[in-house]
Parts: C-alpha cells; structure tokens; sequence
C-alpha cells in the first residue's frame, strides 16, 4: 500500500499540465539509464538555477551529440503570480 501511494504520487499529474507532454519514469536502481537520444527533447532550467550549472549543463549535453534539443528557462514575471518559459 506505502509503494503504491508514492508511486501515485510521482507519477499522477493533473490534467492542467497536460500539454507539456512529460514522461515520467521510476527505476528500482540508482545510476545511469539508457535511453533513446532523440527522446530527451527540452531541458527547463528552473527560475532559480546557478548560471555557471546551466552552462556546465548545457557543455555536457552538447558534447553528448543530443539532436534537436532546446534549452529554456523559467522567467518570474514582474508583479504578477505567473512565469515565462523562455529559450535560452
């Protein structure tokens, strides 16, 4: 019952989201996990994130041949409760 209620948790998302499009996933071991390179599509760096990691980031992605990638970032928008997603 504990496993399922924190599987529900991350892996449930409320339709308002719907149009990101996110793929969750959860693996029973810690480390590296293959995956299709064409799948990973868009990396969102959050409002708060350290510049210097985004470009550390952005240098491994690069390096790793990543095709059609797209790099933004969340922007709080000024006086209001809302955010931009921009590319980077």
């Amino acid at each position: 019952e504990r496993n399922n209620l924190a599987n529900k948790a991350v892996l449930t998302k409320s339709d308002h989201w719907e149009y990101e499009a996110e793929i969750r996933t959860l693996q029973k071991t810690f480390g590296k996990y293959p995956f299709k390179k064409e799948c990973l599509t868009e990396i969102i760096f959050g409002c708060k994130s350290d510049p210097k990691e985004i470009v550390e980031i952005r240098k491994i992605i690069v390096d790793a041949k990543y095709p059609n990638l797209k790099f933004k970032q969340v922007k709080l928008r000024d006086n209001q409760y809302d955010i931009d997603i921009l590319d980077i």
